[in-house]
Parts: C-alpha cells; structure tokens; sequence
C-alpha cells in the first residue's frame, strides 16, 4: 500500500480505538482490541506489529500480524503497517468504516480512498477528525510505515467504559475488496 494510505490507515486506528476510550476509576486503564481480516484483494498483503512500553501486549499473531492487543493509558506504542499492493487505487477508491459504539450510536463514514479528505466526527466525545488523503493515483508496491503514538493519560471520558464493533474496509474504484476486516475495541 502507499505510504500515504498507511498512515491515514494508521490515524483512522488511533482514533477508533484510542480516541473513544475512557478509564475506570480505581481499574487498570486499558484500551483493548482485536481485528479479524475478512477479504484481501488477490495479489495484496497486509501486516500489523505494534508493541507497548509497559511490554509484549498482544496475545495472538497470524499471517496479518498482531492480535488481541491490549495498552495502557499514558503507554507509547510503536511498531508498523506493512502492506503490498498489487494494483494502482485510482479516483473512485474508497475507504470506509461502519461501527456501532456501545451497540447503539452508529458510527459510519466513507472517504476517498485518494485525492481528497477524509472528515467525520468521533460519536460520544464529539471530537472533529479530519485528513487529508494521498493524491491519485495511489501506485501498486511494497510500503512499510513507522507508527508511534502515545495513548493520552488521563482518559478523556472520565470512568467510562465504551466499545466499538464493526468493519473497516478499502475498495477500488470498481468497488473490489482491497482489504476488509472487522474491529473489536474496548476501553475502560
């Protein structure tokens, strides 16, 4: 994938998961999550490894990466996307995401996977999200991103806890499958 794609794919991740995420009082503060892949586009590849400061956080791997992850507010957490891309996303690609935060607040949102913004606004803490898109087309090949983020310490949501389940997905411009895959995510 372009690097560009990665890092937006990368920014999306942070703020499903680590935007949304509240701490318990007098509980460990997690954010916690879990991702299947549920289609890859023939030819495509994709790679996830993220590990925390606080040590090793996720308890599973498999040909995707890393899984069942679960960091600590005020934890730094590093690692990669890597992807390949088989074939040029072109004007008309599409990147999407369809949650349900806490099984009820619909959280649905579709951008341009290339050439323009992608805007949407994070339900229940109300925070405006907005990036700008790599331009097209995006070029088929091998891409390894960097990701370092710090969770914030303290939560935003004060003793809350909330989740977020559903897909996330990147289409051509023709609507095929670049990549699918569901989120399961957790914070308390």
């Amino acid at each position: 994938m372009h690097r560009n794609l990665l890092k937006s794919a990368a920014f999306a991740l942070v703020c499903l998961g680590f935007t949304l995420s509240p701490s318990g009082s007098g509980v460990m503060a997690q954010v916690s999550f879990s991702r299947t892949i549920t289609a890859i586009g023939a030819g495509d590849s994709f790679d996830l490894e993220l590990e925390g400061s606080n040590g090793n956080n996720c308890k599973s791997e498999d040909e995707y990466g890393v899984n069942d992850c679960t960091f600590d507010w005020g934890e730094t957490i590093t690692g990669s996307f890597a992807g390949v891309l088989d074939a040029p996303l072109n004007a008309g690609s599409t990147f999407s995401v369809d949650l349900k935060v806490d099984r009820v607040i619909s959280w649905k949102f579709s951008c341009p996977a290339c050439g323009g913004n992608c805007s949407t606004t994070v339900p229940v803490v109300k925070a405006p999200v907005n990036f700008a898109m790599p331009p097209c087309p995006i070029a088929a090949g091998a891409v390894e991103q960097a990701i370092e983020t710090i969770l914030p310490d303290p939560s935003p949501l004060n003793g809350a806890t909330v989740s977020a389940k559903g897909t996330v997905g990147v289409n051509d411009e023709s609507g095929g499958t670049v990549l699918a895959m569901t989120l399961d995510i957790t914070a308390k």
